[in-house]
């Protein structure tokens, strides 16, 4: 996205009220930031009383990682189930071609 653009969209985030029934999707891939811009949002007055989903991740924990709270985590058996349940309204298979 051109700098600008980012400009346009953090001015009107910074001013403009969240509605109640708004979803924000954050999407990136690993290491894009996605954690830095929503830690801002939630800083953000416009945003009080927003709050974060914690995914599932069938993945070891990383260093510094809290179960519950960066992600929850489960055995990839577990994962599969929750999938063959329709427990998860969408996932995706990083580590399979």
């Amino acid at each position: 996205m051109p700098l600008h653009m980012c400009e346009e969209y953090r001015n009107r985030l910074e001013l403009e009220p969240v509605n109640p029934g708004c979803l924000l999707v954050l999407t990136g891939p690993s290491g894009a930031g996605k954690d830095t811009v929503m830690n801002e949002l939630l800083q953000r007055p416009s945003f009080a009383g927003a709050n974060r989903i914690v995914t599932y991740a069938s993945r070891p924990m990383r260093p510094g990682e809290v179960d519950g709270v960066d992600y929850n985590f489960v055995t990839l058996q577990r994962f599969e189930e929750m999938i063959s349940l329709g427990e998860l309204a969408e996932y995706f298979n990083y580590a399979k071609p």
